[in-house]
């Protein structure tokens, strides 16, 4: 089962071979999908820009979550 931490740092300019590429693809939409993992604390993890995985997500087809996070609580009222 692949966690944040297993997913692999890659040196910043170091182009993916597409083997690479499938299979870090693949761990990316695991740990997004299945631990409910940023993408931002994933790209921090990884050494790779937000923009990258945000487009390796969308893909490898993953329906991205809404932004703000977990919302189970009433609404909060605006402070003026």
């Amino acid at each position: 089962m692949t966690q944040l931490e297993d997913l692999p740092r890659i040196p910043k300019g170091k182009r993916l071979t597409p083997k690479e590429q499938q299979e870090f693809s693949a761990d990316v939409a695991t740990v997004y999908n299945k631990h409910h993992i940023s993408i931002k604390r994933i790209a921090q993890q990884t050494g790779r820009a937000y923009g990258t995985i945000h487009a390796l997500l969308l893909n490898v087809g993953v329906t991205l979550r809404p932004r703000g996070g977990v919302t189970n609580g009433p609404p909060r009222r605006a402070s003026r």
